[in-house]
């Protein structure tokens, strides 16, 4: 079980704020699309497109996006509905793309949903306090060497981008937040990125 350390929240002036928003998640005033679009550059690099023009599928899955994350915040969340919710919403996208000859993995789908909900965080979205210590790390190559070295948990058996199954992802996320001790995983995965 993970205990939270709720630290006094630190005050930025607007200008500086809405300059560092921008930088995280430029462009527009949607905080969901500007989160997802943001989301979808950290996995995209890892696509075979093959031809593909994702312009249209991108908006198809921010707008489920956006359905699925504010149903989410208007419910009472616990972990458990929080990872249902998870496996649904990543299955959901997985089966959108599983027309398409692009390649489109379970480890992508996490990352969408995970660094979604990450960028909405850092936006402030102001109902993520009652969600944020039940977010998932967004896997990537970075965190699953992170986790290697500072908190012992053994590799996954496929690089991120190539996680077959929701088995296998939450598996290894499990993984994870079992071994992270004092912080919510997000609040380590924060921590982490920045020294790796």
């Amino acid at each position: 079980m993970t205990t939270t350390i709720h630290t006094p929240p630190i005050t930025v002036d607007p200008d500086s704020y809405t300059f560092l928003a921008h930088i995280c998640c430029p462009n527009g005033d949607d905080i969901y699309e500007r989160s997802s679009n943001r989301a979808y550059l950290d996995l995209c690099r890892t696509l075979r497109l093959n031809g593909v023009d994702m312009t249209a599928h991108r908006i198809a899955v921010t707008n489920m996006l956006r359905e699925q994350i504010i149903s989410l915040l208007a419910s009472s969340v616990d972990q458990v509905s929080y990872d249902t919710w998870h496996k649904d919403t990543c299955g959901e996208i997985v089966e959108y793309f599983s027309s398409l000859d692009i390649g489109f993995t379970y480890g992508h789908a996490q990352k969408w949903v995970n660094m979604t909900m990450k960028y909405l965080y850092i936006l402030d979205e102001a109902n993520f306090s009652d969600v944020f210590d039940f977010l998932h790390i967004p896997i990537d190559s970075l965190i699953i060497d992170l986790a290697t070295s500072e908190l012992s948990v053994s590799k996954p058996k496929f690089a991120w981008s190539k996680i077959p199954d929701y088995d296998t992802y939450f598996s290894y996320q499990t993984k994870l937040r079992d071994s992270i001790k004092d912080i919510s995983p997000m609040r380590w995965e924060m921590k982490a990125w920045i020294k790796g």
